[in-house]
């Protein structure tokens, strides 16, 4: 609850900042316009009447899940967006929500993630910390929380204090992992850090981090931005 905005004297940056990350939004996804086309590899098969209802009919399914509130999809992406404008690199998480109901979106601010770039230098690989709460933590993880996660659920006053936790996603192919995790692509791993305990191990077919970058020159895997 605490105001950070107390020292600030002069709103005009915030505004212009807002106001580009907004047109960004506008040009890649204007409002009460398709945006998503879903199209077959092989030109023939587009123009197959079954195939093309298939496709259309998946592009409505699509879009309704980016609308539907409990994805977060246009929250995260707006917050993507002005990472972008400001700091010139964004990262939004794409999967699926726990209850596998529907699509899940949410940005990581640029604080709590490291990325990595591959052989092709596109980004295949991130490491995020995020700071739960004692509950959070419960929620999260359930059986697999921490040994110092369930210590603190015990006391009421306790769950609210703050956990440190660091996810990595990486390549399986990557520093001996393959054994740790499910044989997907890529390997997922939370840790507590404090306790050094790995409390999950899992994978993704996909690589489920959009890592946009503003501006880049040769050799950077960071991105620079307009702000900068």
């Amino acid at each position: 609850g605490e105001n950070l905005q107390s020292e600030i004297y002069d709103s005009t940056p915030q505004q212009a900042a807002r106001s580009l990350a907004n047109a960004v939004g506008s040009m890649t996804m204007p409002e009460g316009q398709q945006w998503v086309f879903i199209r077959a590899e092989e030109d023939e098969l587009n123009r197959v009447g079954e195939a093309a209802a298939w496709m259309a009919d998946s592009e409505n399914r699509l879009m309704r899940s980016f609308d539907n509130p409990k994805s977060r999809f246009r929250i995260a992406l707006a917050e993507a967006r002005l990472d972008l404008v400001v700091f010139g690199t964004s990262a939004t998480f794409i999967g699926e929500q726990k209850n596998k109901s529907g699509l899940l979106f949410q940005t990581i601010s640029p604080k709590d993630f490291f990325i990595m770039a591959g052989d092709d230098f596109g980004i295949d690989g991130i490491i995020i910390r995020r700071m739960f709460t004692a509950r959070q933590a419960t929620q999260f993880f359930g059986e697999k929380a921490s040994k110092e996660t369930k210590e603190l659920m015990k006391e009421e006053k306790s769950r609210l204090k703050l956990i440190e936790h660091i996810q990595v996603v990486i390549p399986r192919n990557e520093i001996g992992l393959g054994k740790l995790a499910t044989q997907l692509p890529y390997t997922s791993i939370w840790i507590d850090v404090r306790g050094k305990e790995i409390l999950s191990e899992s994978g993704f077919h996909e690589f489920p981090f959009a890592v946009p970058r503003w501006d880049k020159t040769s050799g950077e895997e960071w991105g620079g931005s307009r702000g900068m």
